[in-house]
């Protein structure tokens, strides 16, 4: 089963659980929304396109008892990592920026913050503090909202 970018993204967020920083991850690339899209049954799909990243997800619907179920979208970080530094993708230098972060937040990947945050525009800039912030700074904490809770508010 393929599921939509809604699905995806409910998907990461229930894996992430309580974990603090898998939570700063999943944020963050639900808002970029590139992953979500390309992991998504809207994505690519073609399994010959470099572009196919949805060959790096598991995406299971878990039973939920009077509903369609709750899904869980595993993603196996290192092994697309390794593709996006290696494949012909089309993905930009930004794009594939924002997954190297989550990569490290979710997965403990080694990332070079210097790397990953030169040539950044200002709102991907501002992304990746928020969510390096939602990292470390506890939910709820005075003066710091995660991108989450301040996208609602």
């Amino acid at each position: 089963m393929i599921f939509t970018r809604e699905r995806v993204a409910e998907g990461l967020r229930n894996v992430a659980g309580r974990d603090q920083h898998k939570r700063a991850a999943a944020e963050l690339l639900i808002q970029h929304g590139t992953w979500v899209e390309a992991w998504s049954a809207d994505g690519e799909l073609s399994p010959k396109s470099a572009n196919n990243v949805g060959q790096f997800t598991t995406q299971v619907m878990a039973p939920t008892p009077g509903d369609l179920g709750t899904p869980f979208v595993n993603i196996g970080w290192a092994r697309m990592a390794e593709h996006l530094q290696t494949a012909g993708h089309t993905y930009s230098k930004t794009e594939v920026k924002m997954f190297r972060l989550a990569a490290s937040l979710w997965a403990g990947l080694p990332v070079n913050l210097q790397d990953v945050t030169t040539g950044l525009d200002p709102e991907h800039s501002r992304r990746v503090a928020e969510t390096v912030i939602a990292a470390v700074w506890p939910a709820g904490s005075s003066g710091v909202q995660a991108p989450a809770q301040r996208a609602a508010s």
